[in-house]
């Protein structure tokens, strides 16, 4: 009986730590940093020279996010850590799809916003915002983004279209092309960010577009496909925010970041920049990323529908 007690503990045993182990390779531990850090902006780049809540000044050097340095977490999708990053720095998102598939961000709001809006849900629920702060754009269209708007014959009346955008920021605002556009690694992004998971060094930029795209460096050949016009502005970016995230402001990188919130960068600018900020960041011992951003696109890209060759932001990404 004895014997037959301890063969019976004994598979018990065995049978826990079989159960054991299913459960610890079946569920992973997820930590916050254990897949690099990605660099992000929220750009505004056609208003920039707008005031802000009536105040003379411009509006954030054309950014609503300014270049930043985030740690990505294992596994998730960029539309997740797109809406992290805005949650932290005090913004809703408003999507439709979710982060898993089919994401399409149609605003960007005030970090209190959590109704439905437009169709739209509120990433509030899932991403909280504990300060939040608030869109206002009043005033009138800069006088270079007005005139790009008629090259890419966007209709614009600067004696009828004043801006006054309250709350809530995206699709079709001020013009029938206005909407988020994406940029992975200075290549523009036509799949959805649910689609994309950022890898270590990568840079994406969301930027609100009053032309489709094409105000902001964005070609769309009527053979088919897109191709990225602009200056590359990816390097003087992570330079930023690795200074910014280490080191209190100087001459040089108030340069930097003033020449990346204008709606037209030079090369010979982003050189230049870019060798100044590296001399002074190694000057200071501070850490920069100079790992490649990985290829997940290529400078021309297969739009996802027939609607980014037209230029429809809202409904391409």
């Amino acid at each position: 009986m004895k014997e037959l007690l301890k063969k019976t503990a004994a598979l018990w045993i065995a049978v826990v730590l079989v159960l054991s182990a299913v459960c610890l390779t079946t569920v992973p531990r997820v930590k916050a940093a254990d897949a690099g850090s990605a660099y992000l902006t929220v750009e505004l780049l056609p208003f920039t020279g707008l005031q802000k809540n009536d105040e003379l000044q411009p509006l954030g050097e054309g950014f609503l996010c300014g270049p930043a340095k985030i740690n990505i977490v294992s596994g998730e999708t960029a539309a997740q850590t797109l809406m992290r990053y805005l949650s932290a720095r005090g913004y809703t998102a408003y999507f439709k799809g979710t982060a898993a598939k089919g994401y399409q961000l149609g605003y960007i709001a005030d970090g209190d916003k959590t109704a439905a809006y437009q169709g739209y849900t509120s990433s509030a629920k899932d991403y909280p915002v504990k300060t939040a702060k608030k869109i206002e754009l009043t005033g009138e269209l800069p006088p270079l983004a007005a005139a790009m708007l008629g090259t890419y014959g966007v209709k614009w009346d600067p004696e009828k279209d004043k801006i006054n955008i309250k709350g809530y920021l995206g699709e079709k605002d001020l013009t029938d092309e206005a909407g988020w556009v994406f940029s992975l690694n200075n290549s523009y992004l036509s799949k959805s960010l649910s689609d994309v998971k950022l890898a270590d060094g990568d840079t994406l930029r969301v930027q609100f577009t009053l032309a489709g795209g094409k105000e902001l460096g964005y070609s769309f050949p009527k053979e088919g496909g897109v191709k990225t016009t602009g200056t590359d502005r990816t390097q003087l970016i992570k330079l930023v925010a690795d200074y910014e995230n280490n080191h209190s402001h100087s001459a040089i990188y108030n340069d930097a970041y003033a020449a990346l919130g204008s709606l037209t960068l030079s090369k010979e600018d982003v050189t230049r920049l870019t060798g100044g900020l590296t001399n002074e960041l190694k000057e200071l011992k501070i850490y920069t990323t100079t790992k490649p951003a990985s290829s997940t696109t290529t400078t021309t890209t297969k739009p996802a529908s027939s609607t980014a060759t037209t230029a429809k932001p809202a409904s391409s990404t």
